[in-house]
C-alpha cells in the first residue's frame, strides 16, 4: 500500500514537472496556480537545463534503489545456491542493467522550456540529460523565430543516441496528439517541440491563434515530423511525416508577413525600386540581379512588399532546414535523383540503340532472304537445264 500511496493518503504521482525559464514559468510554474498535480521544480536561471539533469538522475538513482529492494526480496524467496553472489551483484545495478519493464515503471520527468534554454550552456545540459537514456520528456514550447539564429531543435535531438523526437503543432491536432502520446509512451528520452504563437508577443488578434499555427504547418516553418529511434531497418524509415515536407521561401515569407513582429523587415517600394519577384530573384545570380530588389505579394492585401536581406537570409535558413529533413526521411536525395536521371539517360540511349540494332537485324534478314531466294532460283534453272540435257532437248555443255 506504501507503495502506491503514502502514510497521509495521498497517491504516488505518476510524474513529476520541471519548469525552466522565465516566459514559461509566467504561466506554467506560478504556486499554488500551477496545473500539475505532481512535484514541481522551477528554475529560472539560465543554468536551469543542469539542475534538472541532476534532478533526473536523482529520481532515477531513487528509483535504481527501490527496483533492487525488489529484486533482493525476490532472491530472498527465491532462495538460489548463490545467494551471496547474487545479493552482491545488486550493489551494481545500474540504469541500463534494469530491464525495460522497470524501467518503464519509472515516473517520468516532463521538463517545460522554450527555445531560449538552447542558448549557449543549455544546449550542454539538454544534451546531456537526451544522452542519459532516463525517462526525461522535454517539451519544447517553440515560438518559431525565424530570425533567432541557434541550435534548431529537430537536429539536436538527431544529435543524440536512441531520443523519441516529435515535432508538431496545434495547427495539425490529429499529428500532434498521435506525437505526443507516442513521445510519452517512449521508455527512454524524449523532445517534444511545440509550435506555440503567442497573439500579444507576435502581434495578431487571439482569434487567429489556431490559423496563424496551420499557416506555419503549411509554409514549413515548422515540421511536423516524428522520429521514432524504436524502428528497425534504414534510418529513414524511422521518420513518419503529417505530410510531404515544404521547403518554400516564399511561402515562409509570406507566413511571416502576417505577424508583426517582422513588420520591421517589410517595407513599401518606391518609385526606382527595380522589384522583381522573390522566385524569379532566387534563381538568379549575383551579377544577373544587379539592382533588383526582391518582393512579395502582401498577405494583407496591401500589393507588392520589399523584404530585407536579414529577413530573405532567414527564409532560407529555414527553407534550407526542410530541405535537410527531406533528404533524411527520404523524400528527397540529389545524388540518388542524379544516378535516377543518369540511369533513365542510359536506358534511353540504350533503346534507341536496341531499336537501331532490330532495323539493322531486319535489314539483313531482308538480305539474306533475298540472296536465299536468288541462290534457290539460280539452283532451280541448273537443275532445270540439266534435266533437259539428260533428255536430249538442250547441249551438254552445261
Amino acid at each position: 500500500r506504501l507503495v502506491r500511496e503514502g502514510d497521509r493518503g495521498v497517491k504516488r504521482a505518476h510524474f513529476s514537472v520541471a519548469v525552466i525559464g522565465d516566459r514559461v514559468a509566467r504561466w506554467a510554474g506560478r504556486f499554488p496556480n500551477h496545473p500539475y498535480n505532481a512535484p514541481l521544480l522551477v528554475d529560472l536561471s539560465p543554468e536551469g537545463m543542469q539542475t534538472v539533469s541532476g534532478v533526473a538522475r536523482a529520481l532515477a538513482r531513487k528509483h535504481i534503489d527501490e527496483v533492487r529492494v525488489q529484486r533482493r526480496a525476490g532472491l530472498y524467496l527465491e532462495a538460489p545456491a548463490d545467494l551471496p553472489g547474487r545479493m552482491a551483484e545488486l550493489g551494481r545495478l545500474t540504469w541500463d542493467s534494469l530491464t525495460d519493464d522497470e524501467k518503464a515503471s519509472c515516473a517520468p520527468l516532463i521538463v517545460l522550456c522554450d527555445e531560449h534554454s538552447l542558448d549557449r550552456q543549455g544546449v550542454a545540459g539538454l544534451t546531456g540529460m537526451l544522452n542519459s537514456g532516463l525517462p526525461v520528456k522535454l517539451v519544447l514550447l517553440d515560438s518559431c523565430d525565424i530570425t533567432r539564429n541557434g541550435v534548431d531543435p529537430l537536429f539536436l535531438g538527431l544529435s543524440c543516441k536512441d531520443v523519441f523526437i516529435f515535432s508538431g503543432s496545434l495547427g495539425d491536432f490529429v499529428s500532434f496528439a498521435d506525437g505526443v502520446n507516442r513521445a510519452m509512451s517512449w521508455g527512454g528520452s524524449s523532445l517534444i517541440r511545440i509550435h506555440v504563437p503567442l497573439p500579444q508577443e507576435h502581434g495578431f488578434t487571439p482569434a487567429l491563434t489556431i490559423e496563424r499555427a496551420r499557416a506555419a504547418v503549411k509554409s514549413g516553418v515548422i515540421p511536423v515530423v516524428s522520429y521514432d529511434p524504436g524502428i528497425r531497418g534504414e534510418f529513414h524509415s524511422r521518420f513518419s511525416f503529417a505530410a510531404e515536407p515544404v521547403a518554400n521561401t516564399a511561402a515562409v515569407l509570406e507566413w511571416a508577413a502576417g505577424e508583426e513582429r517582422y513588420s520591421r523587415f517589410f517595407s513599401k517600394p518606391g518609385d526606382n525600386d527595380n522589384l522583381m519577384d522573390l522566385e524569379v530573384f532566387l534563381e538568379m545570380d549575383e551579377e544577373e540581379r544587379g539592382a533588383a530588389v526582391p518582393s512579395i505579394i502582401d498577405p494583407g492585401g496591401s500589393g507588392e512588399i520589399l523584404i530585407a536581406p536579414e529577413l530573405l537570409k532567414a527564409a532560407l535558413r529555414v527553407t534550407g532546414i526542410m530541405v535537410a529533413c527531406r533528404e533524411l526521411s527520404g523524400h528527397e536525395n540529389p545524388e540518388a535523383e542524379k544516378l535516377r536521371a543518369e540511369l533513365k539517360e542510359k536506358l534511353e540511349a540504350g533503346e534507341a540503340r536496341a531499336a537501331e540494332v532490330e532495323d539493322m537485324e531486319k535489314a539483313y534478314q531482308a538480305r539474306i532472304a533475298e540472296l536465299e531466294a536468288n541462290v534457290s532460283g539460280q539452283m532451280a534453272e541448273k537443275l532445270r537445264t540439266r534435266l533437259l540435257n539428260l533428255a536430249g532437248f538442250g547441249s551438254n555443255d552445261s
